[in-house]
């Protein structure tokens, strides 16, 4: 009899075990839009996960995008990704968890630990289903069953997260090139009572034996969403105690009722070159949903979010036919101008699929035709942050990190200026840039006619990450940018002004260079443009600082200039040029002129705003500059 009992004891012990079923391998990826190395990292994992579907295996993953730079998945929910990455201590992007157990990608999350995950087994099992019951409506139940002939209590908390499958913008939206992104955390629930920003999870109680916990709520998709259909959700129970993740689950995308399949894209044409300024304005669309016709569509465009302007077509798009939209030709102005689009409205609703319609800025940059003849002298001391500073634009295809600075908005704590003498300054943050990308900063035309020994200075600091060739180039047109000549150029250790390092480099008042730039192939020109190309090896930073054009001196000229001098400096109402000239022209910082007087000792200025103005002074048909400041 003590036998056969045994013998019972062991099948039952032995059907306990066989119970529990195999562990859902639960991936928490952070990565970042601007992190240049997490797409490799990215494109890797990608590739892991793939194949695991190709086998036939399934995993779940949440992937939590950081703002390391700019990341707009993380602004729309910032707190997800930042209590999540927290909670793995994580130092830096990119980091993944696989279960509980965290670290680098490419050592956490390879095909060897995802089987040896899925080879585990647990007594939980997570059931995910999702139905919509609109656009705006969707109701989530979780179930969460024991499997097993004994009560279970070891998973103690459940993370319910909204992920959206596939992000897809149509051009990168942070500086690291990537513009397609998978499983973005989207929003955290509390599996009670459906509540938002649940980064804490919800508790889970003991099972009992072959029982489960239900979770039922219902959600309003956040606004933020760019595709509907490819919102699921993931649920995962883990030990509060032991970080261990018991089992993970998720539900099938899709299903959203009513929902048109559209597809969008802009073929908007601009005038060539910098000078020409029309615009006209097209989007294409197409319908990509089977039996439903679009037959009425309102779409806009904004310039530099100014009043929209709409268009409205009306017929009948069936599945696969495509129409495109055109708007007046217009003009637009000398500058920066970003377009922005938009899909207002298709049949007289938006319950469409958002992802598929969404259109990039555009960013387009003219110059002004008239050319100043007041020198440049730009210390970028403007705002931070700002792709150009006035009297100067910026080419920047795909959003490329070339920007004004000062230790105000950034790590360093010391004056960014050249050689620590404000703290202001223009930087290529080239860490942030693919290899082979580039950027110029364009100064508006200026016209060197009447003028000899021209020249170009300006102060430029730069490191190495390693060694990295990345280049300054300065090339000069005389056609409004229909052709460009080089005139200067570094790279890697020949332009660098300090020792590679392989941290973010902001230089102090000692690293930075001086450079005169021989501009007189260019004397008596009357249009003449400057543009400052940096171009990344995806390397360390680059800065400029304090560029300005002047006359390169000569005894002669310097002993005609000599005889002169101008005071006050500030002036106040009176300004007293001492000495023999011819005339004199006053500009403001932006080159419009803004007096003009003959050669007379006493000038009155008191017209004038307080600011800073360029005083161009002709004595004997030579030219010289002089800088002075009004302040009343």
């Amino acid at each position: 009899m003590k036998k056969i009992l045994l013998s019972i004891a062991s099948i039952l012990a032995f059907g306990a075990i066989s119970a529990q079923v195999a562990k859902t391998p639960l991936i928490e990826h952070f990565t970042s839009a601007s992190c240049p190395p997490c797409v490799a990292q990215n494109v890797a994992m990608k590739a892991i996960l793939d194949n695991m579907d190709a086998n036939n295996l399934d995993y779940v993953k949440v992937a939590h995008q950081g703002n390391y730079s700019f990341d707009p998945m993380e602004n729309n929910f910032p707190t997800g990704s930042s209590v999540r990455f927290q909670h793995y201590s994580g130092t830096g992007v990119p980091h993944s968890a696989l279960n509980g157990t965290s670290g680098y990608p490419s050592t956490i999350v390879t095909a060897s630990t995802m089987a040896a995950v899925a080879a585990q087994t647990t007594p939980y099992q997570v059931a995910v289903t999702q139905n919509w019951i609109s656009a705006t409506s969707v109701d989530v139940t979780v179930v969460v069953s024991n499997t097993t002939p004994a009560a279970v209590s070891t998973a103690n908390k459940i993370f319910i997260s909204m992920v959206e499958e596939t992000v897809s913008f149509p051009s990168a939206p942070g500086s690291n090139g990537e513009s397609v992104f998978h499983w973005v955390l989207r929003e955290m629930y509390d599996a009670t009572s459906g509540a938002g920003n649940a980064t804490a999870g919800s508790a889970l109680g003991t099972i009992a034996a072959n029982s489960n916990q239900t979770f039922t709520f219902n959600v309003t998709p956040p606004s933020y969403i760019a595709d509907l259909n490819q919102v699921s959700f993931a649920a995962y129970i883990q030990s509060a105690t032991s970080d261990d993740m018991e089992q993970a689950g998720k539900s099938i995308r899709g299903g959203v009722p009513g929902l048109l399949d559209l597809a969008t894209a802009t073929s908007s044409t601009v005038g060539a070159g910098y000078c020409n300024y029309s615009f006209d304005p097209v989007i294409s669309f197409t319908n990509n949903s089977p039996g439903i016709p679009v037959t009425n569509v309102i779409v806009e465009y904004d310039i530099n979010g100014g009043t929209p302007v709409q268009e409205t077509y009306n017929g009948n798009l069936t599945q696969g036919q495509s129409t495109a939209i055109a708007f007046p030709n217009t003009n637009l102005a000398p500058g920066s101008s970003t377009i922005n689009y938009n899909v207002v409205s298709v049949n007289g609703a938006n319950a469409y699929s958002g992802g598929s319609v969404a259109m990039a800025p555009e960013t387009f940059s003219k110059i002004n035709t008239t050319a100043s003849s007041t020198p440049i002298s730009e210390g970028f001391q403007g705002a931070d942050n700002q792709p150009a500073p006035a009297g100067a634009i910026a080419d920047n295809p795909n959003g490329i990190t070339a920007q004004t600075v000062s230790s105000s908005s950034t790590p360093a704590t010391s004056n960014l200026g050249g050689h620590g003498n404000s703290d202001g300054s223009f930087l290529w943050y080239f860490y942030g840039i693919s290899a082979g990308q580039s950027s110029k900063l364009i100064f508006e035309k200026r016209d060197f006619s009447g003028t000899s020994g021209n020249q170009l200075t300006f102060s430029h600091a730069y490191a190495q990450y390693q060694a990295q060739n990345d280049a300054l180039k300065i090339s000069i047109s005389t056609d409004c940018g229909g052709t460009w000549t080089q005139v200067w150029s570094k790279s890697g250790a020949t332009l660098a002004t300090v020792p590679a390092q392989t941290t973010a480099f902001w230089p102090n008042a000692s690293q930075w260079v001086d450079n005169t730039v021989d501009l007189s192939a260019y004397d008596n020109t009357p249009d003449v443009m400057i543009a400052f190309e940096g171009i990344s090896a995806y390397g360390n930073s680059l800065f400029i600082d304090d560029v300005n054009t002047s006359i390169a001196s000569s005894a002669a000229t310097n002993n005609i200039f000599s005889k002169l001098s101008i005071y006050p400096n500030p002036a106040k109402d009176i300004l007293i040029i001492e000495g023999t000239y011819t005339s004199a022209t006053i500009y403001d910082v932006f080159g419009k002129l803004v007096l003009t007087t003959n050669a007379q000792k006493t000038i009155d200025v008191s017209a004038l705003s307080n600011g800073v103005y360029f005083v161009n002074i002709i004595s004997e048909n030579k030219l010289t500059v002089k800088k002075i400041t009004v302040a009343k």
